[in-house]
This record gives structure tokens, sequence and C-alpha cells, in this order.
């Protein structure tokens, strides 16, 4: 049986007009490291990503495994070499040696076993691969393999010891072993090292000469879905007849050289990769699938078994087979091993090698985790449609269900970023309740050039699906652009609104900067403008900050007039300009009655001034608005809410009233901005609660404007009650949700919701401040505002120490 057939009919696919390989590329490698262009969850590996479990990974599958000898006497095995199978050369190696060694380090290059046709053909090529370590001798005290051991041991050293520590800083972190792989590797010494061990030149760049290491991996789509299946079956039944003959030993060094081919099936970043559609004549196609594997290998697949009833769960990848979130999946990967192990032995007691593959069923169904619109999982990179590769429309956006072959390879890799787009949790959608480690924020960058911007509220204009982005219904404005609208630098913008005071300190001006976050993280310092609208030169605001959120190329401003006054104002990437439906740029939030109506708290006095909030449940949901009101008709709170109609305005504001924790409807009154997300298809609200000291709570609202508590009152890591000054902001990341507050001392906390727990644990933002090279607590006496973007959170606020808008970014694993 030929099973290599990649899902939806995968095959050798060029994209149109992407140019063929020049020079002498080889078709794995890294060309330089993209650190300085982009951000990463997990900390970077920049080698050649050959996609396979790591070495020391592989081996582990043949810990504790039970064999019987042709006696019928049972055994295990255990180091230096006790009960080790021996090969033609005078070598042994335990069964998980064998098969960390097989195809990543042992194979033939130009004859992938499942390129073969027919059971026969395919049981060939595999005894020619399995012979390159089978029949490899000892020469001069050494080998080829022993030296790769050694390596193998190096790096399982390093990682133990890495993990200790990572695991010791970040108890709660559940990427440790994938920290610990990439931070032991970041050099490249490991991919180095085992590039010299099978055959490589010692020379700069180190992937400049490639060994057995190298080449396999050039060709290594027999790791692959189907491929790997038909690898694995032509292994397994070659061990079979080596068993039936009563030769146990070799029929068990067969069956080990095999099983490497059935645990990637329980690799992530092995299952719906097309791999060999993505083998072209242009080796940036090959690198791309590597984008894949590691994207899948970081976020992990809800997956299920073959069997007659089956059984889910979730399965990681590479560097991830000893995290904790992957021990189910490992476990099972050992019981395949050992079913598979049995027939062996089966095969050694009956004589008979009909083989049954049981060992299969407990595998993923290939079938349904190809499924690439299971919204139990992000959408894969790539998909294979009659023969071709089609490539997420969206790069950066995991839950984007749209895929075309109008793309080039070369531009998808300069421009992802290496490792491929990694979920804040670390894991399918969903099932990840708090990020993959802990937030340590990074010392922040100016951005504004003058100290009197103020309270900068910040959102980004990205080409991300508007579901899960902060964006606008199509029937605002002219619709939403497609991708190829808006150029490259404009697809990730982050634009922030701010009120500026007047040279004669008598009005604020509203001020606006765009910035591509293709500067990100360092950032420059940027020179704000006016906003700008019809008759009017300037607008400006007395009355409270403003607001924005942002669509798919464009933006809703809303801004209170000195009255409290709401009023609205739409921004174009398409055109760069701001309007409204007036000339005098005064456009009305609601309509006129409402307008009047619903005016937004009056300023306290000093520094903080309240805001609108804003969001979009995203669909048909609509966009809503929140805030506090000067006054609200027949409520003894004042924070309402409104949705978006449609029709060039709000609806009217209805009352905010929530069951508090006995079960009565409470109406909240705030002294200071809300703020309003969505989150797992709800809208979620943080506000000061006036009532109790300005305590923060939290409550979500299950739809009709009924809300209930998710937190009654966020407590510090002392369980004291936290309050803010001015600044208040709530944002989803990691799977769950950031609040950012300021103390009375206006010194920044973000606070992280685990929902687990359901508790909040915090952490005081510190870093450089006003040329300082010192880090110490960052403050703020204004609304700040945050955003997520590629795995990080972005914090922006007016720092107290200088006035100019700042920016705080976050880093993992620092």
């Amino acid at each position: 049986m030929n099973s290599t057939t990649e899902t939806n009919d995968a095959a050798v696919a060029v994209a149109e007009s992407d140019a063929p390989a020049t020079g002498t590329l080889p078709p794995v490698l890294f060309p330089r490291d993209r650190r300085q262009y982009t951000r990463y969850l997990s900390p970077l590996h920049t080698g050649p990503g050959l996609q396979l479990f790591e070495s020391p990974e592989h081996e582990a599958f043949g810990d504790g495994l039970i064999f019987v000898d042709a006696n019928g006497n049972s055994f295990t095995q255990s180091p230096p070499n006790i009960n080790y199978f021996p090969n033609a050369g005078g070598q042994s190696f335990s069964f998980g040696q064998i098969l960390a060694l097989a195809g990543d380090f042992y194979g033939v290059p130009s004859q992938p076993i499942s390129d073969a046709s027919g059971d026969a053909a395919q049981q060939q090529r595999f005894i020619q691969a399995f012979n390159t370590l089978y029949n490899e001798p000892i020469v001069f005290g050494t080998s080829m393999a022993s030296r790769i051991l050694s390596i193998m041991q190096d790096q399982s050293n390093a990682v133990d010891a890495a993990a200790a520590q990572i695991q010791a800083a970040q108890p709660d972190a559940t990427d440790v072993w994938s920290q610990a792989y990439s931070q032991t590797d970041a050099g490249d010494q490991y991919d180095q090292r085992y590039n010299l061990a099978t055959g490589a030149s010692d020379v700069s760049p180190w992937w400049a000469s490639q060994g057995t290491y190298m080449q396999l991996a050039a060709t290594n789509w027999d790791h692959f879905g189907t491929h790997a299946v038909a690898a694995y079956r032509a292994g397994h039944a070659c061990a079979l007849q080596a068993a039936a003959t009563g030769n146990y030993q070799r029929a068990y060094f067969l069956e080990a050289f095999a099983c490497h081919f059935l645990t990637d099936l329980f690799s992530s970043g092995h299952l719906r990769t097309p791999r060999k559609t993505l083998h072209t004549n242009n080796p940036a196609a090959d690198l791309c699938s590597r984008l894949m594997h590691d994207e899948d290998c970081y976020n992990g697949l809800v997956v299920q078994d073959n069997s007659a009833n089956p059984t889910s769960w979730t399965a990681y990848g590479d560097k991830r087979l000893n995290d904790t979130l992957n021990a189910a999946n490992f476990t099972r990967a050992r019981k395949a091993v050992q079913a598979s192990l049995n027939e062996v032995i089966n095969a050694l007691h009956n004589r008979d090698p009909s083989p049954t593959y049981g060992a299969l069923a407990l595998t993923p169904n290939l079938s349904v985790v190809s499924n690439p619109t299971d919204t139990r999982n992000w959408s894969p990179l790539y998909i294979a449609v009659n023969g071709e590769a089609q490539q997420r429309v969206v790069l950066n956006d995991l839950r984007c269900r749209q895929w075309s072959d109008d793309f080039l390879y070369s531009s998808t890799y300069w421009n992802m970023p290496s490792g491929g787009i990694h979920s804040d949790a670390g894991a399918p959608p969903g099932t990840g309740t708090v990020p993959a480690h802990p937030i340590a924020w990074q010392s922040h960058r100016i951005i504004g050039s003058n100290q009197d911007d103020l309270a900068p509220s910040a959102t980004l204009v990205t080409n991300y699906d508007p579901i899960i982005t902060n964006t606008l219904p199509q029937s605002l404005g002219s619709g939403i652009p497609t991708p190829g609208q808006l150029d490259t630098a404009q697809q990730n913008t982050l634009c922030a609104v701010f009120r500026k005071t007047s040279s004669d300190t008598s009005n604020h001006h509203v001020h606006f900067l765009a910035i591509p976050m293709t500067d990100a993280p360092a950032f420059k310092v940027y020179t704000s403008s006016d906003i700008s609208i019809g008759t009017s030169p300037t607008m400006t605001t007395n009355g409270g900050d403003p607001t924005i959120v942002a669509t798919i190329g464009g933006l809703l401003l809303v801004v209170p007039g000195n009255d409290g006054t709401l009023y609205q104002a739409t921004w174009s990437l398409a055109t760069h300009a701001w309007s409204t439906s007036t000339s005098n740029g005064r456009q009305f939030a609601f309509d006129t009655t409402d307008s009047g109506n619903y005016k937004l708290l009056a300023p306290p006095g000093g520094d903080a001034a309240p805001r609108v909030a804003m969001c979009n449940l995203g669909g048909d949901a609509g966009l809503y608005l929140a805030f506090p009101a000067r006054s609200v008709p027949q409520s003894t709170g004042n924070i309402v809410l409104a949705t978006y109609t449609g029709h060039g305005y709000f609806d009217t504001p209805r009352a905010v009233a929530y069951l508090g924790a006995n079960g009565t409807e409470l109406f909240p009154r705030t002294n200071f901005s809300v703020s309003l997300v969505e989150f797992d298809g709800a809208l979620v609200m943080a506000f000061a609660d006036a009532a109790s000291n300005n305590q923060i709570r939290v409550i979500v609202n299950g739809g009709k404007n009924t809300w209930t508590l998710i937190t009654d009152a966020v407590l510090d890591a002392s369980g004291n009650a936290i309050t803010t000054h001015s600044a208040l902001n709530l944002m989803p990341y990691g799977g769950s949700l950031l609040l950012v507050v300021n103390d009375s001392g206006g010194n920044i906390y973000t606070y992280f919701y685990n929902r687990n727990t359901s508790q909040w644990g915090n952490r005081l933002i510190q870093g450089t401040s006003n040329g300082s090279t010192k880090a110490g607590p960052l403050q703020t006496k204004y609304a700040l505002s945050g955003v997520s973007f590629e795995g990080s959170a972005y914090v922006v606020f007016t720092d107290k120490a200088n006035g100019a808008p700042s920016i705080m970014t976050t880093a993992t694993g620092s």
C-alpha cells in the first residue's frame, strides 16, 4: 500500500511569480538573524529550524520499554549499554538512541521512503536508510553515531539545567522546555555541531557546507503526515519479518528505526504541514514549511485518534515534549511505541510476520486535524489544494480562515517572525487560560516629542480578521478593504490620539500619531499632527480625553466637547485624512436629543480626565461605547452603554447594572474612565467603584445589558483591594485579561487574571525614564491605553517624568 498523498492532494507547487533558487543556497537554511525586526512570545531560535523532535526528545521515547528475547524472557535496557542492540559494525545502541538517530541523522537524502511506489519498494528504501546506521563501523575507535550521541548528551544536560532555572524563575510557565531548548541553542551551537559530526566542513557561514544532518532535512517529508505513516509502515513490516525468523536483536533495531516516524505523528508540527508540497525549486518554500511547522509545534493542535470511538486530546510538538501541557500526548506516544513493539514481540513468539499496525489507531487522525476550518485549532499557515500550496491570507492572524495562491515564499519568510505566529497562551483557541510564561516588561521608549502630550488612547489598524480585533462594522465608512489594498507598511499601524496643551495653555488640541509596527520594539520619536476636519484646522477638547477604536484600514474617534457632548470622526488609511458628515468637523456621536441628554462626566480637576471606552464584539454583534455620564435618567449609577446603529451614530445609552455578590442589582458609579474589551465573545468592563474608595470591579455582559461579576474587587499579592489614581485599562492577553492601573503615587501596575484560580497576579512596570540608565517604577498621572501584537503587550502612556507619550513593551524569557 502506498499512503503518501498529503491532505488536500498535496504535490510540488511553486507560487506564481516566485523566483527559482539562484546560486548555491542550500534548501533548508536561515539567511539572517531577524531578532531586530520581529518580536517573539518564546525566545528566539535562529538555527536552520530542522523539523524534528529535538534529538534528546526522540531518545526519551525509548525509556522504560519492555522487550522479550527469543526464549520468551523479558528484559529492559539501561545505560551505559545494558542489553543494548548491536549493529553489524560493532556498535551497540539503546532503542531510544536508534529512534533518535533514525531519519534525522541516518538515511538516504535522495530517496525518501514514502516516495517509492508500493509496499515492497517502500520497504526496500527503508532497509537502505536503515543500513546507513546498521552497517556503520567503528573507525579508529570512533564513529559518526558516537559523535552525534555525545552531542545529544551535551544538549540534554544543557537543556535540563536551563529548564531548572526557568522553572525556578517562572513557576507558572507552561512552556519551560520550549524556552530551555531555544535558549541553549540560541547561537545555533548544536545545529552546527550536528552538521559537523555528520560530515560537513568547518566553514563560515557554518551552513554553507552540509553534512547528512542538513541534507536529510532538505527532503524530510518522511517525517510528516501520511508520508510518516508510510515510512513507519514500511519499517514496522521489516521489523516483523525479522522477528518471524527469530532474530530479535535485528528486529528490535529495525523497529526502533521505524518508531522514529511513528513518534513524529505525535508532534503537532508534523500533522498538517504540507511538507512535500512546500518543497520546490525555491529554497524559501522549504523555509516557509519550517514556519508552519514551528507555529503548529508551539501552539499545539486539538486532535483525535483513529479508533472507532475516538478520544480527543491536545498535542504539542518539537521542543515541547516535556512541557506539562504535553503530558497526555507524551503518554499516548509512549503507549503507541509499546503497542508497536508488542506486535514485534508477538511475531517473535508466533513466527508470523503479518502486520496489524495497531499503533496507528492511537495516532492523531490526519484527516480530522488537517481540516483547515476546524475552529478548535488555529488556522494553518498553508494548505494544499489540487496539488498547489495556498497561504493564509492574513499571515499574522491565527484566526484568518482564508487562503490564496497569490503569494511569494521569499516575501513570506522575510516578513514572518522566526518560529511563526505564537499564540499568547501557547495553546489552541480556548484551551489556554494564562500566558505561556509570565510577563516581563522591557524599558520603555519615548515616542512623542512634547511634554504636553497627555492621556493617549491607542489602537492597532491592521489587516487582521475583524472578528478578533477592535473593528468597526462595514456600515461605517466605505467598507473593509482587502489586505492587498493596503501598503505593507500600513497593514500594522499603532495609532494614538491624545490631548495636547495649546501654546497659550487655554485649550487642549486633539493630536494624532500613526506608528508602523515595523518600528517595534525600539520605536523612534515621532511628530504628531493636529486633527483637522473640514473648515476646522484643529479639534479642541477641554471636557475629557479622546479615544479611538480601529477597523481594517480606518479609525473611529470619539472626543468630548467642552461641555461633555460627545462627537465622532473617522480616519481612513486610504486617504490619510479625518472626516465627518459635517463641514465644521463636529458630528454628534448620538442623535441630537441623546447628545444633549448624555454627556461625559465632567473632569474632576487636576490631571485626570474621563473618556469613553469603545469595543467591537465582531461579526454582527456591533460596536459598543461605554462611559460615565453626568446624569442618567432613572438610575442611581452613572455608567452607560450604547451600541452603534449603523446609521451614523450610537443608539440611546442605557444604564449599566450588574448583580452584586449577594444577588442584588447594583448601578455603579465611577469618577474615572471605564475600560471595555471583547473577551471570549462577550463584553467585559472594568471600573473604579466610587462607592468603595475606587476599588476596581470587573463585570461581564451576558446579553441584553445583563452584567455579572467576574471580580468583586481586584486584590494585590497581599490580598488588599487595589484602587486607581486615574489610569484603568483592560486588554485581552495570553488567553485571559490584563489589567493596567496606576496607584496613588502614579506607579503603573499590571494585573493578570488567572481563569484557573480566579485570582489576579500583579507586576510593577519598571524601566528607565528620562534618559536614566537605572530601571525604576514607571509612572503616569493620566489615562493610558494598551494593545496586543504578535505575542507582546504594548502600553502607551504619558510618562510622569517628562510628559511625553511613552511606550512600554513586553519581553518574554528575560
